[in-house]
């Protein structure tokens, strides 16, 4: 049976992941919810399990980053 290639699945949204263990990132995170106004963006930790389903591993490794998809 075929394994699907979750990596390669969109979200209904626009997401933006983040490092839930940096500072930084979490600040980021409380300024977007702030300005977007109409809450048209979904958030994520890095470390979740939206992002295994939805990011290559590439994409978590480097958790240092913001992620937007």
């Amino acid at each position: 049976e075929p394994t699907m290639n979750t990596a390669q699945l969109a979200p209904s949204e626009p997401v933006v992941f983040y490092d839930g263990a940096c500072g930084l990132c979490q600040r980021s995170v409380r300024f977007l919810l702030l300005a977007d106004r109409r809450k048209c963006l979904g958030f994520a930790s890095l470390q979740g399990r939206t992002a295994a389903m939805l990011l290559r591993d590439a994409d978590r490794r480097d958790l240092d980053s913001v992620v937007f998809l």
